[in-house]
């Protein structure tokens, strides 16, 4: 888990988006001056590999009379001292001013940290109301990061901002026994393309690598306090080392695609208060000891769960008969058994006498033949 990549910053320019995206993502308004916005439908918002919010491209700011500057400083601004050796930049675009007729109206270069990293005409590369997303991956040899948009033709313009950091994995570290459970628990899911789930899980939470995880101190170590992953489209199955979490208080995965039986290796987790496995595709019974913990469990709209609180699972209706029950059954099919042979052999007897009558009639007519013949 060594050099794990952290979210350091989300920026949205123009307006401000208000709720967290559909993957629990939190935008926080940039700075600028000159805003502009429009409610029309930008396309490939939420294509591949721009999942993000339509609201991003929506609004935007522009140069005021020339280019666009941004700074940021890299370590102290969430109060860790760690040393920083690369940078990945996320550049978020889309053509929104009605005014743009097309392409060459709009061009400008990005300079990071002077130097010159793309030129952009976003008419051209992609057309307008369109999302266009720029990524660059670079090193750095400051804490300072400085991102500018210089304008060749027209104002320049920007829609957001994303700034990752490569950090030694030692900078904070989770509780190995909980850290390791967390991996497992992600190897068996099947998560959307655009939760980084890497590096350590507690890290700050301003970084947000582990997006629905809430961690607190234990013993001098960072153990996971919470797991809030409700409606993020997470298909797989449940790790058994989930039980390791021993510090865990809410585990809400309601309204995936998860399936396969709910292990009963939560019912260890003595620390549990709100248990959400509700609208997935969980199936066979549910855990008798996660159903004695005092707390709070929702598994509502899973079909395929039976035994309490849902009903008997069908081995569980069998298990019910009592022994007397299934002696009756084996004795009442003894002597269905048996009438049934009994019927057969009065048949086959019953059949053997007529077809015997019948010989005997049929000889007799032939004998009654012969005698008028000789008469």
């Amino acid at each position: 888990m060594n050099h794990p990549w952290y979210t350091f910053e989300r920026l949205t320019f123009g307006r401000e988006i208000q709720e967290l995206d559909m993957y629990g993502r939190k935008w926080f308004l940039g700075q600028g001056s000159v805003v502009i916005s429009t409610d029309q439908f930008v396309d490939g918002a939420d294509d591949s590999p721009n999942q993000f919010p339509m609201a991003l491209y929506q609004s935007a700011i522009v140069g005021n009379g020339g280019g666009l500057k941004f700074s940021s400083f890299l370590t102290s601004s969430h109060g860790v001292d760690v040393d920083i050796k690369h940078v990945y930049l996320c550049l978020h675009f889309a053509e929104i001013d009605p005014r743009i007729a097309g392409s060459r109206w709009r061009v400008f270069d990005i300079y990071v940290n002077g130097d010159h990293m793309y030129e952009v005409d976003i008419s051209l590369e992609v057309g307008r109301f369109t999302a266009y997303f720029l990524p660059f991956f670079f090193s750095v040899t400051s804490p300072v990061l400085e991102v500018e948009l210089r304008s060749q033709k027209g104002l320049p313009l920007i829609c957001g901002m994303e700034i990752f950091l490569h950090i030694p994995g030692d900078s904070m570290v989770t509780n190995e026994e909980q850290a390791n459970a967390m991996i497992a628990f992600r190897d068996d899911l099947i998560l959307p393309r655009i939760m980084r789930w890497n590096g350590y899980p507690c890290a700050p939470s301003e970084w947000d690598t582990w997006e629905g995880i809430a961690c607190t101190v234990s013993n001098n170590e960072m153990v996971i306090a919470e797991i809030s992953l409700a409606s993020r489209m997470i298909a797989g199955q449940l790790s058994a080392k989930i039980g390791d979490l021993e510090s865990l208080t809410v585990l809400n995965l309601s309204h995936n695609m998860l399936n396969g039986r709910i292990p009963k290796e939560l019912g260890k987790i003595k620390s549990l208060k709100v248990l959400d496995l509700s609208f997935n595709n969980f199936s066979g019974p549910v855990p008798k000891d996660i159903l004695n913990l005092n707390i709070s469990v929702n598994f509502l709209g899973n079909k395929y769960l039976c035994g309490p609180p849902f009903p008997l699972c069908r081995y569980e209706d069998e298990a019910r008969l009592s022994i007397g029950s299934k002696i009756g059954i084996i004795i009442a099919s003894a002597l269905f058994t048996g009438l049934f042979i009994l019927a057969l052999r009065q048949a086959f007897t019953d059949g053997c006498i007529i077809n015997r009558w019948k010989g005997r009639k049929s000889t007799r007519a032939a004998v009654d033949m012969v005698a008028i013949r000789n008469d």
